[in-house]
């Protein structure tokens, strides 16, 4: 699975697997105990990518993002209304996850949740939300060119290391060959040597049956 790639819609398979890992205790520690969650949302993107499912730690968050604003919408709806309940396909789930947080119950004042806060923040302090949202994708995109700069080293190392070895087994290649020369201009000399020295051989012995 090519985790790289973007795909902005979310199939119900998708969205249950997303809950399960917002769901888990290491990821709801880690959410209310980070002083910046990009990296769980990240961990969260890593962990949907295990079982196939890709999204962006930004896709993630803006996903779960929009289902507790949701689920917040009908479970406000339904603590005034009493009789008119409403519902969807995720509220059971999220009330599970949720329904005992003061900003989802509606027990308490204080709101703690990413939703609440948005709800309470003055404009600054959403354009500084929004100005992180611009730095997460800068991250993201940083993140994507390292990984594209690292596949071209890998590639570069692997294209050198190649050379290396095609220069080694030349280089190997040309020993032999001049081994192979050498060896058989050494058996040249030997058997001229040998040819020297029995035609001497014949010559001296052909003088001798001369003077005789």
């Amino acid at each position: 699975m090519e985790c790289n790639k973007k795909y902005d819609r979310w199939t119900d398979e998708e969205v249950q697997a997303l809950l399960s890992v917002f769901a888990e205790e290491e990821i709801q520690w880690e959410l209310e105990t980070a002083t910046r969650n990009e990296k769980v949302y990240l961990k969260m993107s890593s962990r949907l990518c295990e079982l196939g499912i890709v999204h962006t730690g930004k896709q993630c968050r803006e996903k779960l993002k929009k289902l507790k604003q949701d689920y917040k919408k009908i479970k406000d709806h339904n603590n005034r209304s009493g009789s008119d309940r409403r519902t969807n396909k995720w509220f059971d789930r999220l009330d599970a996850l949720l329904g005992h947080r003061p900003s989802f119950s509606g027990s308490a004042v204080t709101k703690d949740s990413a939703t609440a806060l948005l709800e309470a923040m003055p404009e600054s302090d959403e354009h500084h939300y929004r100005d992180s949202d611009f730095l997460d994708a800068l991250r993201e995109m940083d993140d994507a060119n390292r990984a594209v700069l690292q596949r071209g080293q890998e590639q570069r190392d692997l294209h050198m290391q190649l050379l290396l070895e095609s220069q080694a087994e030349e280089r190997e290649m040309r020993r032999q060959e001049l081994a192979f020369l050498q060896s058989e201009a050494k058996e040249s000399r030997r058997q001229q040597r040998d040819f020297q020295a029995g035609f001497l051989s014949v010559l001296g012995e052909f003088v001798q049956s001369f003077k005789k």
